[in-house]
């Protein structure tokens, strides 16, 4: 049966049968985003995995430091022993989520940490309609949510740190700068610049950075695992006039390579705009460098390849806005 464009979703389309004016090329002003301020309530929640038994006080200095910065932290997660490598179960962390989501006084709503067990809510999450703006705070399997409600209403994601992890907390510079960023973006809407190293630069380098193409291009992505099985999904990651952010923690290089090659399978690089990188953390084998990797693969790329350390799971890691253009500067 032939495929019937104007029957189905962008989302459901192979990038193939979509029209050049169908592409998402406007991005999200910045100035659009919602304004936290002192005194606003924000929700707490764990939709994947729980604390390790040596971290169960971070939730705890989670709502101090957002108590510090005079939010009201009035949702918390439900109680419950973890169900093995979940926080809980599957119909107590969607109703915690649904509850922070539709919530009416909820300005945002922040994760305490990735693991594992997103992708299992999501059938759990249909028909949500969120009264008022707020963000979604989160990252690492958080990018399965991030995809999910990125055409929801009201629902703004940040790709930033999970709240309850030493990433977040810890008395490191680092985690001091993360803190910091975060609370620019919630507060004041102000993003930190991303510093870009380039990894692969098109044949027609005179005109990739023009500020009209891929640096106002709308944003998406997050850990490249998640990405790949969002594929095929109603929730699927859609690249096609977009710059794509990637991050990942403890795959090796042949991994690296089997789930971008699924990408470019897929079709994700055929009209993409960019693709950034952020750290690959634990992710060079001993013999073959995921930088080396990264070079080889995109040797052929149209679009302009690119890296930072400023977003991930290391140390290090700086907000940015599903939707929004990047906020970076080339080096």
């Amino acid at each position: 049966m032939p495929l019937n464009p104007s029957a189905l979703p962008l989302s459901a389309l192979p990038l193939s049968a979509l029209p050049l004016s169908a592409l998402p090329l406007s991005a999200l002003p910045l100035s659009a985003l919602p304004r936290l301020q002192a005194g606003d309530k924000v929700a707490l929640v764990a939709p994947a995995s729980g604390q390790k038994p040596e971290q169960q006080c971070l939730i705890k200095q989670a709502i101090t430091q957002l108590e510090a910065w005079g939010l009201d932290v009035v949702l918390t997660p439900a109680k419950q022993a973890n169900a093995g490598y979940l926080s809980a179960d599957d119909k107590t962390r969607a109703a915690d989520l649904r509850h922070a989501l539709t919530h009416p006084d909820i300005k945002a709503v922040l994760v305490t940490r990735g693991g594992y067990g997103c992708a299992r809510l999501l059938t759990l999450l249909n028909g949500i309609t969120v009264p008022s703006p707020r963000y979604l705070v989160g990252f690492s399997d958080i990018t399965t949510l991030h995809l999910y409600f990125a055409n929801l209403a009201n629902v703004f994601c940040l790709h930033a740190p999970n709240v309850a992890t030493g990433q977040f907390l810890a008395d490191t510079p680092q985690a001091e700068n993360n803190r910091q960023a975060l609370k620019q973006v919630l507060f004041n809407k102000r993003f930190p610049v991303l510093n870009l190293h380039p990894v692969h630069l098109p044949a027609n380098a005179d005109s990739w950075q023009n500020a009209n193409t891929w640096q106002k291009a709308p944003v998406t992505g997050g850990c490249l695992s998640l990405l790949v099985t969002s594929l095929g999904t109603p929730h699927s990651l859609t690249t096609a006039g977009k710059t794509l952010f990637i991050e990942e923690i403890g795959e090796p290089p042949y991994k690296i390579d089997r789930l971008l090659t699924h990408l470019k399978n897929a079709g994700q690089f055929e009209h993409v705009k960019a693709v950034i990188f952020g750290e690959l953390v634990k992710c060079d084998s001993r013999t073959v460098a995921v930088q080396t990797l990264l070079r080889d693969f995109f040797v052929e790329a149209d679009f302009p390849v690119l890296q930072t350390a400023q977003f991930g799971h290391g140390a290090v890691n700086m907000p940015w806005s599903y939707g929004c253009p990047a906020v970076v500067k080339v080096l």
